[in-house]
């Protein structure tokens, strides 16, 4: 066993050196030897059953290259990357770039391709990936854990270029890989799941998307929980762009909510009804891991959701900030400043004015009786929050104080919104300033030193900070 050990380890040494050139998209040689090379590694992953060739790479990796590649281990990492530099390859299914009949090699049909128009690229690059399926599924049906997790790998890199019914397929194979019975491949899986939400482009995969945040939801291990509620608020991020985005932009391009009055409002707004029950769900999980996981991303997922769920989400928060692990219950506190300013800063009309001052209302009682918790920790979090919404809401106020001058219709409307600007002010001179006075009196040290700490930045302001991100909402 310690032979064939080293020898495996040996391998990956080999690997390691080799990848420059057999990742190499330009090099004839390597273009020659591409299709030994990944039938090689695949042989290679199918032996590795103990995963020596991913323990060994990330014993060795440092804190520069380390990454979802050296997860894989070597052999792992070079099949990842020799697909990835090559998912332009003929395919196929391809017709209109199938060999010429005057004799050209692999590698000079290739650097046609390279070479053809944009538009030609875009049309081969929906198909190109087909021809590197069949290594996904002879690895998903390997019984080495590294074989399986290099099949889940590689779905973010094919996704892009499939055609329908290889979509299809390659769904196939995640939704297994979530069901496998080693936690390490269920975990890989969600994080591939997790970039994939970024690149979908098609409302058709929505659906199947959601299905498998609500299995992540239900997995034994609280890790997978708890990467369930990253999955839901990143997917209800992106699925404007599965109706609406380009995807010829990428996945930087995050598309807002549609208005109401777009017909796409209605389905986005169904598909959001399936994800909330996950995160509402997962608030009320067993495991404080879990609670801890969604106490840290409710402002996340609120921004992501849009105005129409704030009242839901901030009771899932009221929830949490009553939690009885105290680590819950200081993600929560903390969490209170980032979705308030979610509610506030992206606020632009007096209705959404006066639903920022109920997210205060709703909040500040329940996060102010936190002050005599037990735990110090707790309530130097409360500290930390405390200051940071005094920063936010005097930032607010003088923003205000600053803005141009109101035309006749905007005083009108101004009347409106003056009571939520009354709010703002009454929230800090009653509930945000005596709460850090006691904190500053508080018995522990650390307690003591983090008020004053939220009090002198509370001093400086970021009324500019405030205005750019007004104006990215707007």
């Amino acid at each position: 066993a310690d032979s064939f050990n080293n020898s495996l380890i040996r391998i990956g040494e080999v690997l390691q050196r080799s990848r420059s050139f057999l990742a190499d998209p330009l090099s004839p040689p390597a273009a020659l030897l591409r299709g030994e090379v990944i039938a090689t590694l695949c042989d290679i992953l199918d032996l590795d059953t103990e995963m020596r060739l991913s323990e060994e790479d990330g014993g060795s990796s440092n804190s520069e290259n380390a990454g979802p590649l050296n997860d894989l281990g070597s052999a792992g990492s070079l099949l990842k990357l020799i697909i990835l530099n090559c998912s332009m390859m003929r395919s196929p299914e391809c017709f209109a770039f199938c060999p010429s009949e005057n004799g050209q090699s692999l590698v000079e049909e290739e650097q046609r391709v390279l070479a053809a128009s944009s538009t030609h690229l875009d049309f081969h690059g929906r198909h190109a990936g087909n021809r590197f399926l069949a290594v996904v599924h002879r690895l998903a049906a390997s019984r080495s854990i590294s074989a399986r997790i290099t099949a889940c790998s590689l779905g973010p890199v094919l996704w892009g270029h499939l055609d329908r019914p290889h979509q299809l397929q390659l769904r196939g194979v995640i939704t297994r890989a979530l069901h496998d019975v080693d936690v390490m491949v269920r975990k890989s899986t969600a994080a591939v799941l997790h970039e994939i939400a970024e690149l979908v482009f098609d409302s058709r995969a929505v659906p199947w998307l959601i299905l498998m945040c609500e299995r992540a939801m239900t997995d034994p291990e609280p890790q997978l929980r708890a990467a369930a509620m990253t999955l839901t608020w990143h997917l209800a991020e992106h699925l404007p762009n599965a109706f609406l985005g380009d995807a010829s932009q990428g996945s930087r391009s995050v598309r807002r909510l549609p208005p109401k009055t777009d017909p796409t409002y209605a389905e986005v707004y169904l598909l959001q009804c399936k994800l909330l029950p996950v995160a509402t769900r997962l608030a009320e999980d067993r495991a404080p891991a879990v609670r801890l996981a969604v106490a840290a991303q409710c402002d996340r997922l609120c921004n992501a959701l849009g105005d129409h769920w704030y009242s839901v989400i901030i009771d899932v928060l009221q929830a949490l900030l009553g939690d009885g692990d105290e680590r819950v219950r200081g993600e929560a506190i903390l969490c209170v400043p980032r979705l308030t300013e979610v509610v506030l800063v992206s606020t632009t009309t007096s209705a959404t004015n006066l639903r920022g001052v109920g997210v205060l209302e709703a909040l500040f009682p329940v996060s102010v009786k936190l002050v005599e918790d037990p735990s110090p920790n707790v309530r130097v979090a409360l500290a930390t929050a405390a200051g940071e919404l005094l920063t936010l809401l005097v930032g607010l106020e003088s923003l205000n104080e600053i803005s141009p001058p109101l035309t006749s219709q905007e005083q009108v409307n101004a009347a409106f919104e003056r009571p939520s600007q009354w709010g703002y002010k009454k929230h800090v001179d009653e509930t945000l300033i005596p709460l850090l006075q006691r904190l500053l009196d508080d018995s522990e040290p650390e307690v003591t030193s983090s008020a004053l700490r939220a009090v002198t930045n509370a001093s400086r302001g970021n009324v500019r900070e405030i205005q750019a991100r007004k104006n990215s909402t707007s």
